[in-house]
């Protein structure tokens, strides 16, 4: 190439990239500053739901106390004070803000007075018929309050989006930025070349983005309803007046979620772990029989009623495997199962032993899955498509993480199906010797 055209080109370049920088810096700062707007809206509808809940709350407090007045005496100086806290909490001016949201907010506080007034009107021993006429109030301004809660709804998905957009901006400047200092040191062709295998690594570094972010995305979901459970059901706790039953089965709802949580927690650790290669195995000897009922007790706890779904008929063989890690493996099995299988149809689990290892089936009666997305099943984000009987979406991780656990035990998984005949995983373990 003639001297005189490279000098062109490197000027050329010279004068486009600092334009170009500064007009997607400008870029980057516009779309930053729409994300922060979207987080301090989301936000702020963080905060709304907060003190809608903390009202819903104290409406369920004064209902409880409405109806003990058939047997002791309302306590009007009390009820009144919550009555003025929740009025508070429903007329904070920084939080309902929105015009268009004032509406809902007075429905709930009409409702709400009405309520007040018939509750303190209430005679020292009202009658039965008195109360529920109270209470029935009080099931309105609960249902009104439901209302306006759900128009406060955090928007995660638009979070998410500018977040999105924001980092595929930042990562677009920081590529531009780089190819500035490479067009210092390269020229010409050399130059060229290298800006087409930077293009090709940005693709490919938005493609793993975009699956990061969905990960997350499941993630967050995952989390964010057993930790939901917890925090209502510790508010619930705080209740001095809540019956003991009624505090049984809270306890045991705040147990059950924390265990879905920490079998969440080992699930995210072992995949880390199994990708980096760093899984340490603790075999032992057990049956198949004992590492079924071991599983299917621990799944009862936060699925209530599956040890009844799960059909087992397995032979006692003795299998030297890591009894947790393995259980982890048949219970993305299950819960894959349970995601696709109609309610209340059985899942049978079924076993024999072919040489030196055990062959265990689960089947469930769910659709078959097509033949040509049948061989990719146990491949990383792999999926097929909605499940029918669930609200969660998968992104191909549960079945991916079996494949690895069973294989790193000395084992192998496969899939079975056919149109009406449902679905089978098979897991080969080790026999013990």
């Amino acid at each position: 190439m003639p001297r005189t055209r490279l000098s062109w080109i490197v000027r050329l370049i010279f004068i486009l990239i600092p334009l170009l920088i500064l007009g997607l810096s400008i870029l980057l700062f516009v779309i930053e500053a729409r994300h922060h707007h979207v987080l301090e809206t989301q936000t702020r509808q963080v905060r709304t739901v907060q003190q809608i809940d903390q009202a819903m709350i104290l409406l369920e407090r004064q209902r409880v106390r409405v109806a003990q007045s058939v047997y002791a005496p309302l306590d009007r100086a009390t009820f009144r004070e919550q009555a003025a806290e929740f009025r508070a909490l429903l007329t904070d001016p920084e939080i309902f803000a929105q015009v268009e949201r004032r509406e809902p907010q007075e429905q709930v506080l009409a409702a709400y007075d009405v309520f007040v007034q018939r509750a303190l009107a209430l005679p020292p021993s009202p009658s039965p018929a008195q109360v529920r006429e109270v209470q029935q109030q009080a099931e309105l301004a609960a249902a009104r309050l439901q209302t306006l809660e759900a128009l406060h709804a955090a928007n995660i998905e638009e979070i998410i989006r500018t977040n999105i957009e924001q980092s595929r901006i930042g990562t677009f400047v920081l590529f531009v930025t780089n190819l500035t200092i490479l067009a210092l040191i390269l020229v010409g062709f050399r130059v060229l070349t290298r800006l087409g295998q930077q293009q090709a690594e940005v693709a490919a570094l938005r493609a793993t983005d975009q699956l990061r972010n969905e990960f997350v995305a499941f993630t967050a979901h995952e989390l964010r309803n057993p930790a939901s459970a917890i925090k209502t059901g510790a508010s619930l706790l705080r209740d001095p007046d809540l019956e003991p039953d009624i505090q049984r089965a809270v306890a045991e709802s705040i147990s059950r979620s924390a265990d879905a949580l920490s079998r969440l927690v080992l699930t995210l650790l072992t995949m880390g772990r199994l990708e980096e290669g760093r899984l340490l195995l603790n075999r032992r000897t057990i049956l198949t029989t004992q590492l079924m009922d071991d599983l299917v007790a621990e799944l009862e706890v936060y699925h209530h009623g599956i040890a009844q779904r799960i059909v087992r008929d397995l032979p006692e063989v003795p299998v030297d495997i890591d009894p947790e890690y393995t259980k982890l493996a048949f219970a993305n099995i299950i819960d894959n199962a349970m995601k696709y299988a109609p309610p209340n149809t059985a899942i049978t689990v079924t076993g024999e032993r072919e040489d030196a290892m055990v062959l265990i089936h689960v089947h469930n009666r769910g659709p078959a899955i097509p033949p040509e997305v049948l061989p990719h099943i146990f491949e990383k984000y792999e999926t097929t498509g909605a499940a029918p009987y669930s609200s969660r979406r998968g992104v191909g991780l549960g079945l991916y993480m079996t494949r690895l656990l069973v294989e790193a035990h000395g084992g192998w998984v496969r899939a079975s199906s056919a149109p009406g005949e449902g679905v089978t995983i098979t897991v080969a373990l080790p026999v013990a010797e």
